[in-house]
């Protein structure tokens, strides 16, 4: 009688864990499926890097050596640049 009882219980222990296991799961692949499309922008960003490539090299040296010239003018922008980077970040995702 005792041996009955205490397999009903860990039979009940064992569907209670195979519930939750199943909603663990289903959690996951619905945050999985949230970080994608939170993250969809990458590929759109990486295909608009590729068709632009032949300019960003020059661009990125002149802004290079303006940046060492500059660069104490470019420490005081540095916040206004930052909330407005911030901002648009924010409208993209709206």
């Amino acid at each position: 009688m005792f041996g009955d009882e205490r397999l009903a219980e860990i039979e009940r222990q064992q569907e209670v864990l195979q519930v939750q296991s199943d909603l663990h799961r289903q959690m996951l692949a619905l945050e999985a499926a949230s970080w994608a499309q939170r993250f969809a922008w990458v590929d759109s960003a990486s295909q608009t890097v590729a068709g632009a490539r032949w300019w960003l090299l020059p661009v990125a040296a002149v802004g290079g050596v303006f940046a060492v010239r500059k660069w104490r003018s470019l420490v005081k922008w540095a916040p206004a640049a930052l909330s407005v980077w911030k901002w648009a970040r924010s409208l993209r995702s709206v």
